[in-house]
């Protein structure tokens, strides 16, 4: 069920943390407020709203609001994420749902990182942590030059079987099932072919066995499979119209911005706009910024979370 949560805070700092740690609970929820500029375009492929205020300056009587400051003692005031999370879980269980539709059975996400290679590592092993939680396995394939792939220590033999994937693919007698063949786990958690055999490998490859490389990824990642997969592709370096026909093949698209700042200067902000044209209904796409992911968390000194 995609839903919206609503952060009236006026402590951008603040709301950035309260929105990391909400979003790797709530991997299905459109979380807006820190950039409202684009909540209008959100709400439409919301089915509902729930807004988190800070109820040291706001009092909003909608019975879908919920306080984030539910607790004072000895002069401080404590902000409870899991009596959030409990909370948000009793308001979306309370919509009558009867009649929707919507994918909500797939778990396939795709990233676009526009960043430093530490950053984006950062990034993806703090937010799709939680994916392990919700599946059995999460498999994640990098589609990028070798030279930008992480170099994780793995469990079994790499000897380019992302190059192996890619021909078979390419040949058309893929089935999602044969993904896992090309796959070992690493100590990130997450099962990979690894690097291909030549950097370049994966631009070389045929167009459609990228698409179809996609296609079986999402397939694997329908609920109620056996076993129980989610799958993260990290695309990066392909031209726009390439990333035009690769958005259709996940049920969340990502995108990984250096800053807020930097996508005002640099115009990385238009990135978020052609994408968004691309989406269907049933799909949603969530910005993320390094600096939420590299800064230390100092909060404010008489704020507890």
């Amino acid at each position: 069920m995609a839903f919206a949560i609503e952060l009236k805070i006026n402590d951008r700092y603040l709301a950035a943390l309260l929105r990391h740690k909400l979003s790797t609970v709530f991997n299905d929820a459109y979380i807006i407020g820190i950039d409202p500029s684009d909540a209008e375009e959100i709400m439409k492929m919301a089915e509902f709203k729930i807004t988190l205020y800070d109820n040291r300056s706001y009092r909003p009587e909608d019975p879908m609001s919920i306080p984030i400051f539910g607790l004072e003692k000895n002069g401080f005031r404590y902000l409870s994420v899991a009596s959030l999370c409990s909370q948000i879980r009793d308001k979306s269980a309370s919509v009558d749902t009867s009649g929707t539709s919507g994918s909500g059975n797939g778990r396939a996400h795709i990233l676009f990182p526009f960043s430093y290679i530490d950053d984006r590592e950062k990034m993806i092993g703090e937010y799709f942590e939680g994916l392990r939680y919700e599946a059995d396995h999460v498999i994640r394939i990098d589609l990028m030059s070798g030279l930008r792939m992480p170099a994780p220590i793995k469990t079994g033999p790499e000897a380019g079987s992302l190059t192996s994937l890619l021909r078979l693919s390419s040949s058309g007698k893929l089935a999602s099932e044969d993904i896992l063949q090309f796959c070992n786990p690493d100590l990130s958690g997450f099962l990979t072919p690894g690097r291909p055999q030549d950097p370049d490998d994966v631009f070389d490859s045929d167009p459609e066995s990228i698409i179809t490389l996609l296609k079986g990824l999402k397939e694997l990642s329908i609920k109620g499979k056996d076993p129980d997969i989610a799958t993260l592709a990290v695309i990066e370096g392909f031209k726009l119209s390439m990333i035009r026909r690769m958005i259709p093949h996940a049920d969340t698209i990502h995108i990984l911005l250096p800053s807020r700042s930097a996508e005002d200067s640099s115009g990385l902000g238009s990135i978020r706009d052609i994408l968004m044209r691309e989406l269907s209904p049933d799909q949603k796409l969530l910005i993320h910024y390094s600096e939420d992911y590299t800064r230390k968390e100092v909060l404010n000194d008489r704020t507890r979370i």
